[in-house]
């Protein structure tokens, strides 16, 4: 609201809207048709204010510029996914040898074939288990970490170390570790126990999944401290006040 001031008031307002013996919106005090003063702690207006009229168009160069640094990176997927992704699609409706024109028989084809379905019904099953064990795991060691803020560093290099291993690497770790005269059936055989075939019989999967949580589950827990971190340490004291339980600050305040 403008503070009204006591001074002879002239006909009409100003041409900024402003009314003569008041403060207008701008901290600007005006009597008699003249400016006498501003409000302390208002900033001049600049010429053109907040009109939309005054403001200058944008500049050619400024639409430019931001796809001068796309573009690089826009043509690389073009032509390394993009192409070769719709050209594949293209060649899904014609037959592979004399290139007629075949519709849907290929994805038929597909459909009944006993092995692409069992790779189908693996992917799913992949998905299904180590989805919710990877958030489940890497939320539970970033909760637990949290509690040690002065070796949070420590943690977080110790689980991210996984990720830095090369692919090939880790497949020659583990093929030293589960192959069948591997380090782990050496370690059954002087136990008394029977070795076991780790990567051909129903065990590989087993080791699948351990291996992609082994790999990631760093990452997303570095992903999960960096929200614990934004959560207010006042929230957990005000709780412990008011008598709430480890579980119930899980479920009420970090989740």
């Amino acid at each position: 609201m403008p503070w009204r001031i006591e001074s002879p008031r002239p006909a009409g307002p100003f041409v900024d809207g402003s009314e003569p013996g008041l403060y207008n919106v701008h901290g600007m005090f005006w009597n008699n048709g003249k400016m006498r003063g501003r409000m302390k702690g208002f900033p001049l207006r600049k010429k053109g204010g907040n009109n939309p009229r005054s403001r200058k168009p944008a500049k050619r160069n400024d639409c430019i510029a931001p796809w001068l640094f796309l573009g690089p990176s826009l043509l690389g997927v073009a032509i390394m996914i993009f192409l070769p992704f719709m050209d594949a699609l293209r060649r899904s409706f014609f037959s592979a040898l004399g290139g007629n024109f075949v519709g849907l028989d290929n994805y038929k084809a597909v459909i009944d074939n006993e092995i692409f379905r069992l790779a189908a019904y693996n992917t799913v099953r992949f998905i299904l288990t180590c989805l919710p064990l990877l958030v489940a795991i890497s939320l539970i060691l970033a909760v637990i970490i949290t509690s040690y803020k002065d070796k949070t560093g420590i943690f977080k290099t110790t689980f991210l170390v996984p990720m830095a291993i090369p692919v090939a690497s880790i497949a020659f770790l583990w093929k030293v570790l589960f192959f069948e005269n591997g380090l782990i059936n050496s370690i059954l055989l002087r136990m008394g126990a029977q070795p076991i075939d780790w990567l051909n019989s129903g065990t590989a999967f087993g080791v699948l999944v351990f291996t992609y949580l082994w790999k990631n589950t760093g990452y997303d827990m570095v992903l999960w401290l960096a929200g614990l971190s934004d959560i207010s340490p006042g929230l957990y004291e005000a709780a412990d006040i008011d008598g709430a339980g480890a579980l119930n600050k899980f479920f009420r305040i970090t989740l």
